[in-house]
């Protein structure tokens, strides 16, 4: 499975990479950061939970490629059960959703039998097993830096849904979630020896919680793979219009309505002709319901390339969200045409009318769409330099080089007197 850049530089690092659910090729972050770490030499325990047959065989993938695999099954009743028993606390929810004992208690004995240079701890789900690990080193009084990929900005993501989603029970939870977790972060940051994010506009949100010193937060972006991701060689579908992302994910439920409700009844006033389709795996019934002969919903897809290689232009109307949206950087690497909200795109250094269109409501986004739509020296010209925008900026091979160097730091710094103290703490 391992595949990366021939041309990167070899490293010796054991690494004990925990992720709160299996990397798949949807997971694009943890999944092409271990596929490059294992190609650039790195000795990789990967620690990670499952719920089903298949991702028991994408673990088996990742255990037949080399990695060492530490899995446990995650039910839906014990996650049920970590939140109720998290509710009365001050934890927020999403920090106990992944907590299964028999993984913390394979993670320890692996810790004691295996001498770690990191360890790599991913998400805000995943954040309980990484204090656990602490406190067993401190225990232990073994000078191992824990790291903690955040990725994103919870606090950041939960102060715009609890205004903006279209989901009225999604504004409730994000309410209620919104102070725990601010607190949460906060500390978690102060704790682990380093804490990444996608995006210098993440990074700024984590230093507004207050406290954290700016040198503990990092920023590693994400890349896209290049090779899934091309440009076609076959014509595109005309008038087309596409929406990608997984639709259980409340800003893309909010992103799909806005686009159906606001932006294309514009659309279709100038070209009645027009096209949507919306992929991505598990919509909403809701949102299944408007089908029809100009609306395609069609929920997971083996190969999102096919599609977005068809669509005439990919559209990515976010109202709110957090980090860096993938589904800019895909639609670009397949060399189709974006035109997205200012929101969507705040995590890149793409130059709006050159790799980019931008509009910032209903109004302006329709009048782009329609500009791709009937100008194709425009297309053309925004195809090229988004495809060459992805290549310059977010090669998984360049992230992965950045993570390391993080990786080095936090190992120097655990390496000066009284270093396991600062960041293992009761």
């Amino acid at each position: 499975m391992p595949r990366g850049d021939a041309r990167a530089e070899k490293i010796e690092l054991r690494l004990l990479y925990l992720v709160p659910y299996v990397p798949t090729p949807i997971r694009t972050r943890p999944f092409h950061l271990l596929q490059q770490l294992a190609h650039n030499g790195c000795e990789i325990t990967l620690a990670t939970l499952y719920g089903d047959s298949s991702e028991q065989a994408m673990l088996a993938q990742w255990g037949a490629s080399g990695i060492k695999i530490l899995g446990a099954r995650l039910t839906r009743q014990r996650s049920l059960w970590n939140m109720v028993k998290t509710f009365p606390g001050a934890a927020p929810l999403q920090a106990a959703y992944c907590w299964q004992p028999d993984l913390a208690q394979q993670l320890l004995q692996t810790i004691d039998r295996t001498p770690f240079d990191v360890i790599h701890i991913e998400h805000l789900r995943g954040a309980q097993y990484g204090l656990a690990a602490q406190t067993h080193l401190q225990q232990q009084k073994r000078p191992i830096p824990v790291v903690w990929d955040s990725v994103d900005c919870i606090t950041h993501l939960f102060s715009q849904a609890s205004r903006d989603s279209t989901q009225r029970t999604r504004r409730f939870i994000t309410r209620f979630e919104l102070e725990r977790t601010r607190k949460y972060e906060r500390e978690l940051a102060q704790r682990f020896a380093r804490t990444f994010v996608v995006s210098e506009s993440e990074r700024r949100a984590f230093l507004e919680l207050g406290g954290i010193e700016p040198r503990e937060i990092g920023v590693v972006p994400n890349g896209v793979d290049t090779i899934a991701f091309t440009p076609p060689t076959r014509p595109r579908d005309r008038a087309t219009i596409l929406l990608s992302g997984k639709m259980s994910y409340h800003a893309n439920v909010t992103a799909a309505f806005f686009l159906l409700d606001e932006i294309m009844p514009r659309v279709w006033h100038q070209m009645p002709d027009a096209r949507v389709c919306i992929v991505g795996q598990n919509p909403p019934p809701a949102l299944r319901q408007r089908a029809n002969e100009k609306i395609e919903i069609t929920g997971s897809v083996p190969d999102l390339n096919v599609y977005l290689q068809r669509a005439t232009v990919a559209c990515a109307p976010i109202r709110y969200g957090a980090g860096t949206q993938n589904k800019v950087l895909e639609a670009m690497a397949s060399g189709t045409a974006v035109v997205a909200t200012p929101q969507a795109v705040q995590a890149l250094q793409a130059q709006p009318d050159h790799d980019v269109l931008l509009g910032s409501d209903a109004e302006t986004q329709s009048a782009q769409i329609v500009r791709v739509l009937q100008d194709a020296e425009l297309r053309t010209r925004l195809e090229r330099n988004g495809r060459a925008y992805v290549q310059m900026h977010h090669q998984w091979s360049n992230s992965a080089r950045i993570l390391t160097e993080f990786y080095a730091q936090a190992i120097q710094d655990l390496q000066h007197p009284g270093g396991i103290e600062k960041h293992v703490r009761n």
